[in-house]
């Protein structure tokens, strides 16, 4: 960086301030004068020019003098800069505008260092969705003077995404934009050039996509009085994970949606559940109808298929195999019950014992009622207290159940293997379990399908698929492989309304409003429901 008696004395470049006015107001920024940052402000937004259309050379000098303008927001406050770079970006998915002025903002974007600048991420996606869909060589068939490469835009605001996600990684929270800090030898996971024949990685969550059998539900059903505990049970984890209306305090740390297939692991002790018995309710599954033929489909064409799944081990490990997945191929919850059974004893006897009779006082029926301070303190009590205090909560302390953010580190375990970018993933899947996987894929521009899926996992799709029959997928995945997200998008809206009641259906979510949202989740619900009975009802 030069000083500012450097700058004195130094002829106009145009390389760097296209006017004088640039030049003073960069002087202005590194003396530190309180008015150059309301300057450069009033620059780029002056009202005196129109970038929405550009048809001479005076346009093209304001144009030029504003990029450069652009490069020098990093170096003001966050909260003058950002709103600037959001309103150019804002008015470029609108309409016709100049796309420097759109590639430019998100690169100053990609030079702010504050976790802020994620909320920009969908703009800049809205502004590549847009350019990517024309066939045009240039921006803008009808300018005069003044015409810009699609292509060159499209890479600049591709570098620019890269760097935004980059910088922002594992910092934010609670947005469309999260992502997670992925690594591999210097190099993101958040590339985003992609050749089509290598978009051939795909991975499935297991109960719903690929078999309707809640196999969890089902074994704990083996159990006196196991279908009302497992639902009280499984009330208390919407509990813990903040999902109860109103209640986002009980949201409890490190606790991943799909924990309850840990809570009733030391039940299953109690009650003499074996390994056996998991493989014997797994043996009675079936699979949803389409699955085997698309599998068998996408083994012949190459493509790496994989089970990202809360399931216990016996279960994935079954379902997988009669799809041609070896165990490296199952990333799953792993179950050794038999050998957990030796840290049963008398006093884990006792307490369980008392603790199921506590249980058994609650029913769905009380679910949301004043009785729910109740039942949360009885669990907490027996989950964060009492069992640990035992050498079986030890020991079931160690079981980690595949779910939530779990599964998002799954999917870069897949991405690691293959040497690939998580860009060129396809992820399947249904319930909330999925969602944080979701994110990252969505995210980072893979192809998230939400198949059949409910609230908590479809506003975070790419494209809904509500079906009674999974091969219906492979046409998507075909347009996908070959013709990316845009070639995909324009294949899925106008794919045919269906003409019966469970006919297949495809929406494209990324943009979708959330009126829009709420008709997808209601569609969905009804396949969810024949597909998988009473079992949808648990998420």
């Amino acid at each position: 960086m030069v000083s500012v008696k450097e700058l004195e004395t130094a002829p106009l470049n145009p390389d760097l301030f296209h006017t004088r006015r640039l030049k003073d107001i960069y002087k202005g920024l590194l003396s530190g004068k309180e008015n150059a940052q309301q300057q450069l402000v009033d620059l780029i937004g002056d009202p005196q020019y129109n970038h929405n259309s550009l048809r001479n050379y005076g346009d093209v000098v304001y144009t030029d003098e504003t990029r450069q303008a652009l490069q020098l927001l990093p170096m003001i406050a966050t909260q003058k800069s950002i709103p600037v770079i959001e309103k150019i970006l804002r008015t470029g998915s609108k309409g016709k505008t100049l796309q420097v002025m759109i590639s430019g903002a998100a690169y100053a974007a990609s030079e702010i260092d504050s976790p802020q600048v994620a909320k920009l991420i969908p703009l800049i996606n809205q502004n590549l969705a847009k350019l990517e869909i024309g066939n045009s060589e240039w921006m803008d068939d009808d300018a005069l003077e003044f015409r810009i490469p699609r292509n060159g835009a499209i890479n600049t605001l591709d570098e620019a995404r890269t760097a935004v996600l980059w910088k922002t990684a594992g910092r934010v929270r609670n947005s469309l934009a999260v992502i997670l800090p992925f690594t591999r030898r210097g190099q993101s996971f958040l590339t985003l050039h992609v050749d089509p024949e290598t978009r051939s990685i795909i991975c499935f969550d297991l109960e719903g996509p690929l078999s309707g059998l809640d196999c969890a539900y089902e074994v704990f059903k083996l159990v006196s009085d196991g279908e009302q505990m497992f639902r009280v049970i499984s009330y208390y984890d919407d509990m813990v994970c903040g999902l109860i209306p109103g209640r986002r305090e009980w949201r409890r740390e490190n606790y991943e949606a799909g924990d309850t297939l840990k809570l009733i692991i030391p039940q299953l002790i109690h009650h003499g559940i074996s390994e056996n018995d998991i493989r014997d309710v797994s043996s009675k599954a079936s699979l949803v109808p389409g699955v085997k033929e698309l599998f068998g489909e996408l083994e012949n064409e190459g493509w790496r298929r994989n089970i990202v799944s809360t399931s216990y081990s016996q279960h994935a490990y079954n379902i997988g195999g009669q799809l041609g997945l070896a165990p490296k191929d199952i990333y799953c919850t792993q179950m050794p019950l038999d050998r957990m059974q030796g840290s049963y004893s008398r006093d884990a006897a006792t307490l369980l014992n008392e603790f199921e009779r506590k249980l058994k006082g609650f029913s769905p029926n009380d679910f949301g009622t004043a009785k729910d301070l109740e039942l949360k303190a009885v669990l907490d009590k027996f989950y964060w207290e009492e069992l640990p205090r035992t050498k079986l909560g030890e020991i079931t302390e160690g079981v980690t159940v595949m779910g939530g953010a779990r599964k998002a580190w799954a999917v870069e375990r897949v991405a690691r293997d293959a040497n690939a970018f998580i860009e060129q993933m396809a992820f399947v899947g249904d319930s909330i379990t999925d969602s944080q996987a979701a994110k990252v894929v969505e995210a980072t521009r893979g192809l998230m399908t939400a198949f059949n899926g409910n609230d908590f996992v479809i506003p975070f799709a790419t494209i809904g698929f509500g079906t009674v029959n999974m091969n219906h997928l492979k046409p998507a995945l075909d347009v996908w492989r070959g013709n990316g997200r845009a070639g995909l998008r324009e294949w899925v809206n106008s794919y045919p309304n269906p003409q019966e009641e469970f006919d297949t259906n495809f929406d494209w979510i990324v943009d979708a409003t959330d009126e829009k949202v709420q008709e997808i989740v209601v569609t969905h619900r009804k396949f969810r429901r024949k597909l998988r009975d009473d079992a949808a009802s648990l998420g």
